[in-house]
């Protein structure tokens, strides 16, 4: 992978930093799966935002979705190894979400506090649902607990807090039926590895 070396030696941030907002939408599997495939054909990622913008591989209404999802795709891919994004592109999909999801996870701290604080303590102490209420009071409490979160105006914190939620939908360990249950996740051996 000729330019996967500028994608795996990205640094993390800095552990006390904290997104502004989070406008990636959702876990865009799909969009991180061809962005990954492509990486994997050796595509420099430049020329991987030339083709989605001129064929729209991502197939999104507008040229400013695209970019916004493109660039939300490549900030994620750039905290996977090389393995890992050989797992993403062409790997089951069970093993290619669960790369995915950890993308997202190495890349959003408040998504990594919310299951470590309020979803994976409530598996802990056997709940099986999360309510809106509880979600909503973690969030605000974070806001209170956290400088740099407090300064997001209420509309960007509500989309945020949104997004959070939504992702925890998407991978399957928050599902919908009248209220919140949480399930647990597969994750394929080769992931683990």
């Amino acid at each position: 992978m000729k330019s996967s070396s500028a994608v795996v030696d990205y640094p993390l941030p800095p552990e006390e930093s904290y997104r502004s907002a989070i406008n990636g939408g959702d876990l865009l599997f799909r969009e991180m799966r061809l962005t990954a495939s492509l990486l994997v054909k050796e595509s420099p990622l430049q020329n991987i935002r030339e083709v989605m913008i001129k064929e729209n591989i991502y197939q999104a209404n507008k040229k400013s979705t695209a970019v916004k999802r493109y660039l939300e795709c490549r900030r994620r891919l750039k905290y996977l190894s090389k393995e890992e994004i050989l797992l993403l592109a062409g790997s089951d999909i069970d093993s290619a979400k669960a790369v995915a999801f950890y993308a997202v996870l190495k890349s959003l701290r408040i998504l990594r506090e919310f299951l470590d604080e309020l979803v994976i303590d409530r598996f802990i102490l056997k709940f099986d649902g999360i309510s809106i209420s509880e979600i909503n009071y973690y969030f605000e409490r974070k806001k209170v607990e956290i400088e740099a979160l407090s300064y997001l105006k209420e509309i960007t914190y509500k989309k945020s807090k949104e997004v959070i939620v939504r992702i925890t939908k998407q991978i399957g360990i928050l599902k919908e039926d009248g209220n919140l249950t949480m399930h647990k996740i597969y994750v394929p051996e080769k992931v683990l590895n």
